[in-house]
């Protein structure tokens, strides 16, 4: 029933003003107004990167959105992290809360140096057969794409549209990172960060935050005409290292997450 973010990319704010410039416009986008008082439950996704100097930063979104006292907690899943911040507060509300959920989710990366990023990264995979191996998070996924590429051979030209397209979107989007366009021939002949994968279909480490106010589906309609109903949620893990998996080129965890989501919904 309402939703608010920052700017992203490498910003001045730490990461307390980042959580409470999400939180606040997330109040202030509720068409009819939503007492903070009303929060009864709070999730916050990070993956914790270091530099924050912060250990306990649910409590740190509980006195960001001004209600310091409620039960707060962080939810770290590597890049999932968001999602199943999400699947947590929806699972709140579900069981009975009374009043509003709010999730948030924030990183703060741009504050290190290359090296400590590179670690902070590897450590959300395998440690003992990759990260000490010298492999990077890049690299893990450059071994997917890599199969993926030989067994679909049309997948590098797909890649190539998926990087188009996102930089398309973020040239309309004044918060985006990166805000200009980008041509095919630029994704083909960028310089290769772990092969197949090149500089444009890398992500880059920014800073920002994102929160969403969730309320049970019968009460939303007293904050707005307008409210986004959540169907379902479905959620999975996976092996985390990649010598563990059987196939390269699939991924299990998306699978049984969607026919779990799907399972339950008339869709």
């Amino acid at each position: 029933m309402g939703a608010g973010h920052t700017r992203f990319g490498a910003l001045e704010e730490g990461p307390r003003a980042l959580l409470r410039t999400a939180v606040d416009a997330a109040f202030r986008s509720v068409d009819r107004g939503a007492e903070r008082a009303r929060v009864r439950e709070a999730f916050l996704a990070t993956l914790g990167f270091g530099g924050w100097q912060i250990g306990n930063a649910a409590a740190v979104l509980g006195e960001e959105s001004d209600r310091a006292g409620i039960p707060t907690t962080r939810v770290e899943n590597a890049c999932a992290s968001g999602g199943f911040a999400l699947r947590a507060g929806a699972r709140a509300v579900e069981a009975g809360s009374d009043g509003l959920v709010l999730v948030a989710g924030l990183e703060k990366m741009t504050d290190l140096l290359a090296p400590r990023r590179r670690y902070w990264l590897g450590v959300s995979g395998d440690t003992e057969w990759e990260r000490l191996a010298g492999l990077t998070f890049a690299g893990v996924y450059g071994l997917i794409a890599s199969t993926y590429a030989d067994r679909y051979p049309s997948a590098r030209e797909a890649m190539a549209e998926v990087a188009v397209k996102n930089h398309d979107n973020g040239s309309r989007n004044p918060n985006a990172h990166f805000q200009k366009r980008i041509a095919r021939e630029a994704v083909r002949a960028a310089p290769r960060v772990a092969d197949p994968l090149g500089l444009y279909d890398c992500c880059p480490v920014s800073d920002g935050a994102a929160a969403v106010l969730l309320a049970p589906a019968d009460r939303a309609r007293d904050y707005t005409d307008t409210p986004v109903y959540l169907d379902a949620v479905g959620a999975a893990s996976d092996r985390l290292a990649v010598q563990e998996r059987p196939d390269l080129a699939r991924f299990p965890a998306t699978e049984r997450a969607a026919a779990e989501a799907f399972a339950s919904t008339d869709l």
